[in-house]
């Protein structure tokens, strides 16, 4: 069976068009992942995930501190606390958690608006910005805890409320009956 040269360059032409735009995909995809980890090493994200870790790392001892703790019963926390830091620093690492950071810029962010924020975070004022972001968020953070202080009474007193009430679409007690005239 022969097959007429039209057709078949129709589908010479389908094939190459086919490949191009495989191949323009792959560069796209490699050109991505290249620039979210240009990115991400501007964004300072693997001192922020270590100092974020630290900070926990002294919330979690202060907690623990406050909860009055026999010695033995501290040793076995401590105890405890290191096999679990243990697990995270192999599992949960920034070398380990690198990849899925990469992965996520690149698959959420175009090349040009990637290459745009790299830009931007070259730039004098985007340099600012990264040297004062972590001034900004301890603000937040003081700013929000103060807050949420303020807010926690009422919470509770709300929550308190909530559960005093009968439930939404459960049926109210039965008025008492009124007292027979007389």
């Amino acid at each position: 069976m022969k097959i007429p040269v039209p057709s078949l360059l129709k589908l010479a032409l389908a094939i190459a068009l086919f490949c191009a735009v495989t191949a323009r995909a792959e560069d796209s995809t490699a050109t991505k992942t290249s620039l979210a980890d240009q990115l991400i090493g501007l964004l300072n994200v693997d001192k922020n995930y270590d100092s974020t870790y630290q900070r926990m790392l002294k919330m979690q001892d202060s907690m623990a501190d406050s909860q009055g703790l026999t010695p033995e019963q501290r040793q076995q926390r401590d105890l405890a606390t290191q096999a679990a830091l243990k697990v995270v620093k192999e599992y949960a690492s920034w070398e380990a958690i690198k990849p899925t950071f990469v992965q996520i810029y690149a698959d959420t962010f175009t090349v040009e608006e990637l290459q745009g924020m790299i830009d931007f975070y070259k730039s004098p004022i985007g340099q600012k910005w990264l040297e004062k972001q972590p001034i900004v968020q301890t603000a937040v953070m003081q700013k929000m805890g103060a807050l949420m202080s303020g807010l926690q009474p009422k919470i509770m007193a709300a929550m308190r409320d909530a559960q005093a009430a009968p439930a939404e679409g459960s049926a109210a007690p039965a008025p008492s009956p009124a007292a027979p005239a007389k």
